[in-house]
């Protein structure tokens, strides 16, 4: 068994009043006004009897939790009144999400969401696209579907992305037809432009 570590600041308060262990052994030592606040998940658990753990604190009791450390510590940055965590790519994303949506932690999914709806991850618009039909995100998924019109030809096996998994197959039928409509009305204003162009001449 490995020793246990403590997690970062701010999870490593001197006066927390319960410990969440994960499954890497890191002990994130917390408040529970804080978890029950976001997440009745979290509350549910915090009424649950749990005993201590003296390689703590015999006063404090110990939750243990399936996740890892790198996993749960963004996820509870969102709860806790710090500077917000930023999600660098679509995989922390989904990781992130997967946590929230596990304990019901409606603050992370929504600030994931307004993170999603950005620039950068445009540059992926495919796995944006499927990871916004699968929570919801009308707003997202619109400019991610625009955004895949850069995409010459998306119905090749080559365009392929891991939030694949998360989409249904109406959602990736709604993208394809969506993007064969678009260039579909390219097509034929490029045509029709040629034509007038003609007559100019």
């Amino acid at each position: 068994m490995s020793p246990t570590r403590t997690a970062n600041a701010p999870f490593d308060a001197s006066d927390a009043d319960v410990v969440f262990r994960t499954s890497d052994d890191v002990d994130f030592k917390l408040y529970r006004v804080i978890l029950a606040m976001a997440s009745p998940v979290f509350k549910d658990m915090l009424g649950l009897p749990q005993p201590p753990s003296s390689d703590v604190d015999e006063s404090l009791p110990v939750i243990p939790i399936s996740e890892s450390g790198a996993a749960l510590e963004p996820v509870l940055l969102f709860c806790y009144p710090a500077t917000t965590p930023v999600i660098k790519n679509l995989s922390e994303a989904r990781l992130a999400l997967d946590v929230a949506t596990k304990y019901d932690i409606a603050c992370v999914v929504n600030s994931v969401s307004l993170q999603i709806n950005s620039p950068r991850f445009m540059e992926s618009p495919v796995g944006t696209y499927f990871l916004a039909c699968r929570y919801g995100w009308k707003e997202v998924a619109k400019s991610a579907a625009r955004a895949c019109l850069t995409i010459r030809s998306l119905g090749r096996p080559s365009v392929f992305s891991p939030e694949l998994e998360l989409a249904t197959a109406a959602s990736y039928h709604r993208l394809l037809v969506y993007h064969l409509a678009c260039g579909t009305a390219a097509r034929a204003l490029g045509l029709s432009m040629g034509c007038r162009g003609s007559q100019i001449s």
